[in-house]
């Protein structure tokens, strides 16, 4: 069963309570996303579902920047 990544963030927060980073040496390990509702959420840079995630991103910018050049 897939998840989307709101599900997963809600997972992870009903599981961990204390997932807020307090310090920037703990959040340097973090990838911030923020969506586009302006909700912000903090994944492991190396996990799957962040790596497609910000994979998407890229693509999307990358789209965008090409259909704006012309």
């Amino acid at each position: 069963m897939k998840l989307s990544m709101l599900e997963v963030h809600k997972k992870i927060q009903k599981r961990d309570k204390s997932a807020k980073m307090s310090t920037n040496q703990k959040a340097s390990f973090l990838s911030r996303i923020q969506t586009v509702s302006g909700k912000r959420l903090c994944s492991d840079p190396n996990s799957g579902w962040t790596k497609r995630a910000m994979r998407k991103v890229d693509e999307a910018k990358m789209n965008n920047f090409h259909s704006t050049e012309m």
